[in-house]
């Protein structure tokens, strides 16, 4: 409860997040809608909340003056494909925001956890940022399982 308290103190009244009804995997769960995507581990939700997939970190884009990554673009399109306009789940962990000033959350859209798609499919790697390691083992596996299958930025990059 607390959590939840934090987390809605701390977005404010400019976010609409509605609270997750039922108990949250730990720290605090609220959904929203995302608005735009900004690259393979950025989105926006509506309202204006920036957000960071905690756990994984996915190839840059190009920007004006820097080249992008490999498998940059594709990344960023699986996670507007999974995301876009769709209402999920965003869960915290412990810290909430990084230096910034984005807020650092897990994506869920129904059952599945989008950072762990994301990884699983070769579109991330898998990247602990402590303290924030609630679901550090589980993307680890899926990062594993991408690499040892060859797939997305593990086959081609």
């Amino acid at each position: 409860m607390m959590a939840r308290l934090l987390l809605t103190a701390l977005l404010g009244a400019s976010c609409p997040l509605e609270p997750e009804q039922g108990p949250s995997a730990g720290g605090s769960s609220d959904r929203a809608t995302v608005a735009r995507v900004v690259d393979g581990d950025t989105v926006w939700l509506e309202g204006g909340e920036k957000v960071r997939l905690i756990g994984i970190d996915a190839p840059e884009v190009e920007h004006p003056g820097q080249p992008g990554e490999c498998f940059g673009d594709r990344g960023t399109e699986a996670l507007r494909r999974m995301v876009l306009d769709r209402r999920v789940r965003v869960e915290t962990d412990v810290a909430l925001r990084d230096p910034f000033d984005r807020l650092l959350a897990y994506l869920w859209v129904g059952n599945r956890m989008v950072n762990e798609t994301l990884v699983e499919h070769g579109f991330a790697i898998a990247r602990r940022y402590p303290p924030n390691l609630r679901h550090a083992a589980r993307l680890e596996a899926a990062q594993r399982r991408a690499r040892a299958a060859g797939r997305g930025l593990w086959g081609t990059c």
